[in-house]
């Protein structure tokens, strides 16, 4: 009688691991199916932020000659980083992130991104930068 129970247990045990197993994989693949949505969200919002904001600088002063969407930059193929929009013009460049919902961490962040991009892209023809943003 026990072994026949033992038995029927390690069945059940060998059933409840291979269920586990396939549903840990059925999450992975949806986490994957997530992400792929948000990155097609991300472009999208991208998409739209992109032509407003040429008319939002514009309206400030800064005339963008050149938007890039996604723009990856790294210095010495060591550091790098993305950036949702950058706007760039003889004299300015302008880092842009996107978000659908704007916390102020968002904001903590961004501003030490910043930071981080000007030695990743210092040029030497264009060493002004613009705090421009902060005044409005």
């Amino acid at each position: 009688m026990f072994a026949e129970t033992d038995k029927k247990v390690k069945k059940m045990w060998a059933e409840t691991k291979e269920m586990f197993k396939e549903t840990a994989e059925q999450i992975k693949t949806t986490d994957r199916k997530i992400q792929k949505l948000s990155d097609k969200w991300g472009e999208f919002v991208e998409g739209l932020v992109s032509p407003a904001a040429i008319k939002l600088f514009s309206k400030r002063g800064i005339e963008i000659e050149r938007v890039t969407q996604r723009f990856k930059v790294s210095k010495n193929g060591k550091e790098g980083m993305e950036i949702d929009i950058l706007g760039i013009n003889s004299e300015y460049v302008v880092l842009i992130e996107v978000k659908s919902t704007l916390g102020i961490q968002d904001v903590k962040d961004h501003l030490k991104r910043m930071d981080k991009f000007k030695p990743i892209f210092r040029n030497t023809k264009t060493e002004k930068w613009s705090e421009r943003w902060r005044e409005s």
